[in-house]
């Protein structure tokens, strides 16, 4: 029996047929939008390499045939988003084809990244249907090594603060 062969007996709503639905592709979500990343469709999805390097990140999509200007990548609260489109052939050349097998149309991609990634020092290149991404680190100046001061036996352990008076209860 083929997954297309069972019966619709709990109806459109039962979570676990539209669970396996999403999974093996038999239908296209029905209220999905271009900005849910995570709705499942019959479109290409390009390959994605993130890298992590000590000053930055390198995100290497795999796009060919994607005209690199209408790629759009953004940060959004610490989400790397890549969305973009692969165009098909008109219909009239299309036809002329005697075997199909490039897949077109849109793609939505999302990536969190760290709170190190800055949104305001991004750059992206294309190269032989590659499109580079270089998210910027920030720089660290947040932690820094403080080293613990040693004090003699004869010392106080600790220097004269307002802490140090003696504590009463209100």
């Amino acid at each position: 029996m083929r997954p297309s062969d069972w019966p619709d007996r709990m109806g459109p709503q039962d979570p676990v047929k539209q669970l396996f639905d999403r999974v093996f592709e038999r239908r296209p979500a029905r209220h999905a939008s271009s900005d849910d990343p995570t709705a499942v469709t019959r479109q290409w999805v390009p390959a994605v390499d993130i890298k992590e390097e000590a000053h930055r990140f390198l995100v290497y999509v795999d796009a060919p045939g994607v005209v690199p200007r209408a790629v759009e990548v953004y940060m959004d609260q610490g989400t790397l988003v890549i969305k973009g489109e692969r165009k098909t052939e008109s219909q009239e050349n299309r036809e002329s084809f005697t075997r199909v097998e490039r897949r077109h149309g849109a793609f939505h991609r999302c990536f969190a990244l760290p709170a190190s990634a800055d949104p305001h020092r991004i750059t992206v290149t294309a190269r032989d249907g590659i499109l580079t991404i270089i998210v910027r680190k920030r720089p660290d100046h947040a932690s820094r090594y403080i080293q613990i001061a040693k004090v003699s036996a004869d010392e106080p352990a600790y220097g004269a603060t307002p802490f140090d008076a003696p504590w009463r209860m209100a």
